[in-house]
């Protein structure tokens, strides 16, 4: 139960979101002598990142729970894989054991995590995959061309 707690502490509280923030806090234009605008831009600067690290916060909880919901089996938990539907799987060498009737265990990754998820959820899960995957490549670019 630790080792979850401080998996999903780190994968909210990333290197590249502090970095992110810490340059956006860097580039505005702050009157430092001034101690009344110093602490407005404080207070500002501190609802920003706490806005977008609870928002990643619920975004990754979303996900861990929704995995844990669908994939987990004990079979497969054994040797830490996923239990998913056999359609997710574009290769049968990647399927490890029989976990119930179409569905196999297997390895969770980028590429069978959309087709397990629309299996589960429907359209409904392939979108929001989809928009997760979308929004990290953005918060990776947006902290490239900071970093730049």
């Amino acid at each position: 139960m630790h080792l979850q707690a401080v998996g999903m502490v780190g994968a909210v509280i990333m290197p590249h979101n502090l970095y992110l923030h810490s340059g956006l806090v860097q580039s505005r234009n702050v009157d430092k002598h001034d101690c009344s605008a110093v602490r407005e831009a404080n207070r500002y600067f501190l609802a920003e990142a706490a806005l977008a690290l609870a928002l990643s916060f619920v975004i990754n909880l979303a996900i861990l729970s929704t995995f844990a919901e669908y994939f987990f089996n004990p079979i497969c938990a054994v040797d830490k894989h996923a239990c998913m539907p056999v359609s997710a799987f574009d290769d049968e060498s990647r399927q490890y054991a029989s976990c119930g009737d179409g569905f196999a265990c297997g390895e969770i990754g980028l590429d069978t995590a959309g087709p397990a998820l629309q299996s589960n959820l429907g359209d409904f899960g392939t979108t929001m995959w989809a928009l997760g995957l979308l929004a990290a490549g953005q918060a990776s670019t947006m902290t490239a061309t900071l970093a730049g």
